[in-house]
């Protein structure tokens, strides 16, 4: 079962195409890897798939479990289970 697709993303940021068409489908149980040199849009496509601020404005769509995310704010998609998980732990001070 596909968990999540996406189709045909493109982002224009300051009139600059930071992603071009960018297509991908992630099966559920599987773990994937987005790789590639520095610039070439791997942070920016987490945070479309998230729907963080300045991120929203894009071409295609990102669709999570069959449903569509295009207008769905970044806490309702973090409810539903996307989110971003950071390669550092936050760091609290005393824990």
């Amino acid at each position: 079962m596909t968990l999540l697709d996406v189709q045909n993303v493109a982002l224009r940021l300051d009139d600059k195409q930071v992603l071009g068409g960018v297509s991908a489908d992630f099966k559920q149980g599987r773990v994937y890897a987005i790789v590639g040199p520095n610039g070439a849009g791997k942070s920016t496509l987490a945070n479309v798939i998230m729907g963080l601020s300045g991120y929203t404005d894009i071409e295609g769509d990102i669709v999570y479990r069959g449903e569509s995310l295009k207008g769905v704010l970044v806490d309702e998609r973090a409810r539903r289970g996307v989110t971003l998980a950071w390669q550092e732990p936050a760091r609290f001070e005393g824990l």
